[in-house]
């Protein structure tokens, strides 16, 4: 009976940990309202959620939804104001630069893999096989982070180039 209680009470825990609330973020001109139930009509709807550590915000707002814009097209499009384009470049170099903090810890997580498969196949620290596998794990997420800040150098100068626009225009 002890045993039946037991099993029940775990299998209890680990649905309730399953179970996530939806919370939505409204926004409507200035204001931002997080809530747990849909947004009005009159305010852009996004689905916040939260896995392993990371936040991620989903768009529900049906005009986004249609049509995926990439963010080379609409920088070049110049359809958005000043203000717009550059809170959607601040966007996307936050959004790489929490990438990078992912695949940081995807390199970790691969390097402890390697580390315990040398340990229970008995291989020493020096072991080239080990060694090798290390270094091609080290490069391919060190390729990929350099690209990304190779990327957000680029959206930085860019972003540099629009707020410096408007001052040349003013003062010739």
């Amino acid at each position: 009976m002890a045993m039946r209680t037991a099993i029940a009470l775990i299998l209890f825990g680990l649905l309730s940990n399953t179970v996530h609330a939806q919370v939505f973020k409204c926004v409507h001109e200035d204001k931002i309202v997080f809530s747990q139930t849909s947004c009005p009509k009159e305010y852009r709807e996004s689905e916040v959620s939260y896995s392993h550590g990371f936040t991620f915000e989903i768009s529900n707002d049906p005009v986004k939804g249609d049509k995926l814009i990439t963010l080379v097209e609409l920088l070049q499009s110049q359809d958005l104001p000043q203000e717009q384009m550059l809170e959607q470049i601040a966007t996307e170099i936050s959004r790489i630069q929490q990438e990078n903090d992912y695949l940081e810890l995807l390199k970790e997580s691969e390097l402890k893999t390697l580390e315990r498969r040398r340990y229970w196949q008995k291989q020493g620290q020096s072991d080239a096989a080990f060694a090798k596998s290390q270094l091609k794990v080290r490069q391919h997420y060190n390729n990929l982070v350099s690209d990304n800040l190779l990327y957000i150098v680029r959206l930085e100068t860019y972003r540099d180039e629009l707020i410096q626009t408007p001052e040349e225009i003013e003062n010739p």
